[in-house]
């Protein structure tokens, strides 16, 4: 009969002395290179960041894990109830859209502020130059849009509002985009409203209100 005798080794990962049982050593091979289950799995492990909340993490399970806890496993898949979190684009700080479904999962800023900061330049489509951070010419005074309001009868003439039901002075806007072009045949009231759609299809909004002069 023959004897489970002791084997003596070295163990692979802290290179300790240890001894096995032979029959063990022959069923099991990592049980014969390593000391402990500790040492088996230090000697696997792998340094990683978690895709969802950026934590560096080590991954010991030999399982090839992706995030570093089930918490951002569940967050990574919507359909189980996870929430959606996405990177923002101009600061990289990780964010949880308030928007479920595709729209949340297109968001690419987290805040209004790294909107901003991203189309104030040649990002978005309708940017022109930074022609709206042109300064107004001295001759754009208080007396001369005054007297615009008055000949439009301090009416919008976009959708006809009076400026004593809006409870605010109407704007002046420039008809060719021209802020130093001042004559009043280039200047009508608008409501704050009806100048913000002006920024949009130029040439459509120039050609309408000259026509409407």
């Amino acid at each position: 009969m023959t004897r489970n005798v002791n084997i003596f080794k070295y163990c692979k990962f802290c290179h300790n002395k240890f001894y096995k049982k032979e029959s063990t050593s022959k069923k099991d091979w990592t049980k014969a290179l390593y000391c402990s289950q500790k040492c088996h799995y230090a000697d696997h492990r792998d340094i990683k960041i978690c895709p969802i909340c950026g934590k560096t993490f080590t991954d010991f399970s030999c399982k090839h894990r992706t995030y570093c806890s089930q918490l951002c496993a569940d967050r990574s898949r919507p359909d189980r109830g996870g929430k959606i979190i996405n990177k923002c684009i101009v600061c990289g700080k990780i964010f949880t859209p308030n928007r479920r479904g595709a729209s949340g999962r297109s968001a690419r800023f987290c805040s209004h502020g790294c909107s901003e900061k991203y189309h104030t330049g040649g990002h978005h489509w309708n940017w022109l130059g930074g022609k709206s951070f042109e300064p107004y010419s001295t001759e754009f005074t208080e007396e001369l849009r005054r007297a615009i309001r008055d000949r439009d009868n301090h009416t919008c003439q976009g959708c006809g509002k009076k400026d004593g039901v809006l409870n605010r002075k109407l704007h002046i806007h420039h008809i060719d985009y021209n802020k130093k072009n001042n004559n009043p045949n280039n200047l009508i009231s608008l409501c704050c409203s009806c100048h913000a759609k002006t920024n949009f299809d130029r040439e459509d909004w120039t050609n309408y209100f000259k026509k409407k002069l």
